[in-house]
């Protein structure tokens, strides 16, 4: 089944997962252990993704779904209706900027 994409886009000046961030320089080496190498895994740019490694896994655990959504074993969510409402939510209440639709 096609359909096409529109998610919301992360909100400029978001949160930014403090795992994910520090494990930027691990992402830019020669030999990354723990890259997302899903870059439109809805998971990278939601505000309520709980990020952490775990022995020699990347995981992601959704606060929403209550359940681990993403490892470095697993495929990615492209869409997800948790992380939209979470932005939309975040916009409403003034706690971000909006930014354009990606």
């Amino acid at each position: 089944m096609a359909f096409e994409q529109t998610p919301i886009a992360a909100p400029s000046g978001a949160y930014e997962s403090p795992t994910l961030k520090t494990l930027e320089a691990d992402r830019n080496s020669a030999n990354p252990r723990f890259s997302v190498d899903e870059p439109d895994a809805a998971c990278t740019s939601c505000p309520i993704a709980m990020w952490y490694v775990a022995g020699e896994d990347l995981e992601c655990f959704c606060s929403a779904l209550h359940q681990v959504v993403w490892s470095l074993k697993s495929t990615a969510i492209k869409l997800c209706d948790a992380r939209e409402q979470e932005i939309a939510r975040l916009r409403i209440s003034g706690h971000t900027k909006s930014s354009p639709a990606a």
